[in-house]
């Protein structure tokens, strides 16, 4: 879709003049990401991250702002816990984020269940449009990763360059810049293992770990601080 203006004003007398510097200082804009280097895409994905950092905050202050209406007390125990876990500087652990999977599912937490607000961050979060329409995107777009995440569990590692990895990273919610090809298969093998544990009613959990599994990660705090 990038391309296409590019190549009909392209079309007019004397104008790669114009577009042809035009593309080369902003790649990004006019061009589509198969025509951009390995490096380009990693320094694109880098900014677009950071883009999708501001709104790690704001999702967490919509998730906390509903624990209180948990009724079930152990649930809601359970969830406290786990939001304490994150504001203090750490991570649940991968038993405890799915142990709290039945409040993704309908209320307070399910994807067809969250406030405007809450909405609207979390598509920000993950780059997605805020027009109308937005559960059923949010539901596609964790619906898709999920396929992914189990692609990746039957076929293994082995087919995964470091840049696959990187890329998989980011798609996720993680900055992998400076993480090593171990590293960034531990992390990952912790989202799948989630992933491996959700369904299509509870892609909502899905869509909040970047949350839970990489709020307070070091490679993402180095982009915004």
């Amino acid at each position: 879709m990038k391309v296409a203006p590019v190549l009909l004003l392209a079309a007019l007398p004397f104008a790669n003049y114009v577009i042809l510097p035009v593309i080369y200082l902003f790649p990004r804009k006019c061009l589509s990401s198969h025509f951009w280097t390995l490096q380009q895409k990693v320094d694109f994905s880098v900014i677009i991250q950071k883009k999708k950092l501001t709104y790690y905050r704001p999702v967490f202050r919509n998730l906390q702002a509903r624990v209180e209406s948990i009724e079930n007390l152990i649930l809601r125990n359970q969830c406290q816990n786990l939001f304490y876990k994150i504001g203090s500087g750490t991570h649940p652990s991968t038993h405890e984020i799915l142990r709290i999977k039945k409040l993704f599912i309908e209320k307070p937490y399910g994807v067809f269940n969250l406030s405007a607000g809450h909405l609207h961050n979390l598509c920000r979060m993950h780059g997605i449009s805020t027009l109308p329409g937005k559960q059923w995107r949010l539901w596609k777009h964790a619906g898709f990763i999920r396929e992914m995440d189990l692609a990746i569990q039957r076929e293994g590692w082995q087919g995964m360059s470091h840049h696959d990895l990187r890329q998989a990273c980011f798609l996720r919610g993680l900055s992998p810049i400076g993480l090593s090809t171990e590293e960034m298969i531990a992390w990952l093998s912790q989202w799948i293992y989630v992933a491996q544990n959700c369904d299509s009613h509870s892609l909502s959990l899905l869509l909040h770990c970047p949350i839970f599994l990489s709020y307070n990660y070091s490679t993402n705090w180095v982009l915004i601080h």
